[in-house]
């Protein structure tokens, strides 16, 4: 299983799981106690954002010198500091999400003037990374969060601010990179490019699941059994799906605690939404917030890496810290 599986079998992989999940276990804790009020979680959002826009410089800057943004020679993916633009993609609209929630509900105007400026360029730079699936799952979280982490007013201002951020991606955004994104449909359906190569994979995750469905191959197991696959010519490579993976390499036991997990993450956001008095409104939008940004990360993991992705287990560990901090509240108030 993914705690325990490493020691069943500690040299299927370089990396050493049982430390890596002990880690992130601690990280899920460290949340919890380090969080216990709503100022510290939005500081922790606003680290996020900085690091995002200075990531987003260094691609753009990578771009510009490669020539790619005046040039519809070749798709150059926008990388940023993460080093992989499918990565890159799901940052920012994670980034996004968070910045979404500044520009409606912070009392600042230094944060609404700072996401009205960047809320756009990072939409940007989400189609410049190319990543199809990032764009994909973006559409409806974001929807999600304008219609139901409003406190104030209609959906007309963000209504303008997304119309904003596609009038600048359609005006600065190459033809290469929009097109990319506009094909979306018909490369799923046909299977092409890399979304095909996906789904072999796929395919054959299942079939090394199948021989061992209780408990798995093992931690790691995949990506150093792939050299079985001719067609993979003998290189390693990882499933390119979250839940694939834990079922191949943990076993139904190991799918089945990764996702009660995330059941009692969610359970955590629905109580946490549960709250009466004056701040309900603005705590709501903030639970909503984070709700969202782990929404992105576990669609985008039916076609990416990140079973354990820091990103995703600190949304846990903030999950848990909200639901601490609400109950906090309540009692405050009673």
């Amino acid at each position: 299983m993914m705690l325990f599986g490493q020691l069943r079998s500690p040299n299927m992989s370089e990396r050493n799981y049982f430390f890596t999940y002990l880690q992130l276990l601690i990280l899920v804790w460290l949340c919890e106690q380090l969080l216990t009020g709503e100022s510290e979680i939005r500081f922790l959002m606003i680290v996020y954002l900085l690091s995002c826009q200075l990531s987003v410089s260094v691609g753009l800057y990578t771009l510009y010198t490669s020539g790619a943004l005046v040039s519809n020679s070749g798709l150059v993916r926008l990388e940023g500091l993460v080093g992989n633009a499918n990565g890159m993609g799901i940052d920012l609209s994670v980034a996004i999400v968070m910045a979404y929630y500044f520009f409606r509900h912070s009392s600042s105007t230094f944060l609404h003037v700072f996401c009205l400026a960047t809320i756009p360029l990072m939409f940007i730079a989400m189609i410049l990374t190319g990543s199809r699936g990032a764009v994909l799952f973006f559409v409806p979280v974001i929807l999600y969060q304008v219609l139901h982490g409003s406190v104030k007013g209609t959906i007309f201002t963000p209504a303008i601010l997304i119309l904003a951020a596609l009038f600048f991606t359609v005006s600065f955004a190459p033809d290469n990179y929009l097109e990319r994104i506009i094909n979306i449909p018909k490369d799923i359906l046909t299977a092409s490019d890399t979304i095909g190569l996906r789904f072999r994979m796929w395919e054959l995750a299942i079939q090394f699941w199948q021989s061992s469905p209780i408990l798995g191959i093992g931690p790691g197991g995949y990506y150093q059994r792939t050299w079985e696959s001719p067609w993979l010519l003998g290189r390693a490579a990882p499933a390119h799906n979250i839940y694939i993976t834990f079922l191949a390499e943990d076993g139904i036991i190991g799918l089945g605690i990764f996702l009660a997990i995330v059941g009692v993450v969610f359970r955590y956001f629905y109580k946490a939404q549960r709250i009466n008095g004056n701040a309900s409104a603005s705590f709501n939008s903030l639970v909503i917030a984070w709700q969202s940004a782990l929404l992105i990360l576990l669609l985008n993991g039916t076609k990416a890496n990140g079973d354990e992705h820091k990103l995703m287990w600190l949304c846990f560990g903030v999950a848990a810290a909200l639901f601490a901090l609400r109950n906090k509240l309540q009692n405050e108030a009673v």
